[in-house]
């Protein structure tokens, strides 16, 4: 009905148009107008242009559906992960175990300027608030306020004797690092990750045996264990930060896992892998590449990934409004800025279960990724094609029907297109959910997601699927091409074990 309308609208603003512009060239021109004339210009005329917009429109339309079935078709041919590129989705393996395999999540962790944990965030997506708001220090290149999602409450001081540790020791590592001062932005995502870092860190106290530690102490370095667990720490830091800030960030979160992991962790069994400056969807897809090799070579190690990242700083302001990606009052088409932290833990399935845990855990299924053909932020319409196809690959990995979902959790905001993207696709693959009681938003409360968007959908998509029981999908559209789809579902509960009392 509301096409029907637009249309409406159009036809009259193009009559409008044609007739003032006859009108006026006649009574310039004193023409003397004919029957013919009148029928002509004021009767043909507009609806002959008013067809051609149409039928204009309507061919961009079709070209643009086109494009994005082009891409999708690519994703119908590929298999639910991609490379650690992360251009478009392949099958890693032939083999169908592999392919269907499920990551046992041990802890999520998240700071956010909406919650700062997971439970209080899909509090504050299912209220709808806080949402961004106009800042008190930063301005835009107007003078106005700009409009962000600010941590109130991070915790700088309290990390500052961390930071400085870290900033000393990496400016020592390099000569020509010796001057250098890190972007006031960093310093607030760095100061972000400690809580999550230390509370995942921590969640890991039950497996302290598995992880060389036995009675409080860590077993000798000199003691081999070609095939012990171990720990994995995978860090991903947003891409526009400097090799200095990538390596200032880094020292800090190392000293504080070496002060948290004594008494969890043996100092041997815990190995930090190599920096990821990419996107939140390339770094999960290097989660999926590193389980998909322990796989093979039969390890049972334990991964934490880490991800953290803060715009509000001048700095940062300003480069997002040379790039034209700063919200505006003149470009509301573009995100919002941000701050958050998220710090994930994951095992392979047979892991063993936390003894004293309430509640089975989570199984993240293996991701499906593929590339949008343009931006999402670029002029024009935006379809939801390629999105629908990595949901449907992901519900395929995971062996979950569409009916089976029972709520759907994005990074998308509700301004720019990704809205329009994200419930096309929900309207396409899941009809069933309410987009109210069933859907959770991250992007209208904390802006945008950077390195943390995907991290942050993934547990909050964790925390809904235990807490509803139900398999949940995670639908990542932060990034202006990249989609992630993944399957949150609860593990199966564990057979309880024979009670020889009643039996006998």
């Amino acid at each position: 009905m509301s096409q029907f309308f637009k249309g409406i609208a159009l036809f009259i603003g193009v009559c409008c148009l044609v007739w003032v512009g006859v009108l006026w060239r006649w009574q310039a021109t004193q023409r003397d107008m004919s029957s013919a004339d009148i029928v002509l210009y004021l009767g043909l005329l507009p609806v002959v242009l008013f067809t051609l917009l149409v039928l204009g429109r309507w061919a961009f339309a079709s070209a643009s559906a086109r494009a994005d079935a082009r891409a999708a078709s690519a994703v119908a041919t590929a298999a639910t992960a991609a490379s650690a590129a992360g251009a478009r989705p392949t099958e890693a393996s032939g083999d169908a175990a592999a392919r269907h395999a499920a990551l046992r999540l041990l802890t999520a962790q998240v700071y956010t300027a909406a919650g700062e944990d997971v439970t209080s965030l899909g509090s504050a997506c299912a209220e709808g608030q806080p949402r961004p708001a106009p800042d008190a220090e930063l301005r835009d290149d107007d003078g106005l306020p700009v409009m962000c999602a600010r941590a109130a409450e991070l915790p700088l001081d309290d990390t500052e004797e961390a930071w400085e540790y870290a900033l000393q020791t990496t400016r020592a590592a390099q000569p020509e690092w010796a001057t250098l001062e890190p972007d006031a932005a960093v310093r607030r995502a760095a100061a972000a990750l400690d809580a999550p870092l230390r509370q995942a860190l921590y969640a890991l106290m039950p497996w302290s045996v598995q992880l060389g530690v036995r009675d409080g102490q860590a077993e000798p370095r000199t003691e081999r264990h070609d095939h012990a667990p171990m720990l994995r720490v995978l860090p991903a830091w947003p891409a526009h930060w400097s090799e200095f800030e990538r390596a200032v960030a880094r020292a800090a979160a190392q000293a504080i896992a070496h002060e948290v992991l004594t008494g969890i962790a043996a100092p041997q069994r815990v190995v930090w892998m190599p920096d990821h400056p990419g996107g939140g969807t390339s770094h999960w897809l290097a989660v999926d590449t590193l389980f998909q090799a322990m796989l093979r070579e039969q390890r049972n190690d334990v991964v934490l990934v880490t991800a953290c990242h803060s715009d509000l700083s001048e700095q940062r302001i300003e480069q997002l409004q040379r790039e034209q990606r700063l919200f505006t009052g003149e470009s509301q088409r573009a995100q919002m800025p941000g701050e958050a932290a998220a710090a994930v833990v994951v095992a392979c399935s047979q892991w063993p279960a936390n003894p004293e845990a309430d509640v089975p855990p989570v199984r993240l299924h293996r991701p499906a990724v593929a590339q949008r053909d343009k931006p999402v932020d670029g002029p024009g319409k935006v379809a939801s094609t390629v999105l629908e196809a990595v949901a449907g690959h992901a519900l395929e990995a995971a062996r979950v029907a569409a009916a089976e979902v029972g709520a759907l959790c994005s990074d998308a905001d509700q301004h720019t297109a990704r809205a329009a993207e994200l419930f096309g696709a929900m309207l396409s693959l899941l009809p069933h959910l309410d987009a109210v009681e069933d859907t959770r938003l991250t992007g209208p409360l904390l802006g945008r997601g950077d390195a943390t968007a995907v991290l942050i959908t993934i547990a909050l998509a964790a925390q809904q699927a235990g807490q509803r029981e139900q398999p949940c999908l995670a639908l990542s559209v932060d990034d202006p091409l990249a989609r992630l789809a993944l399957v949150a579902r609860p593990a199966p509960p564990t057979p309880a074990a024979p009670n020889p009392t009643a039996a006998s």
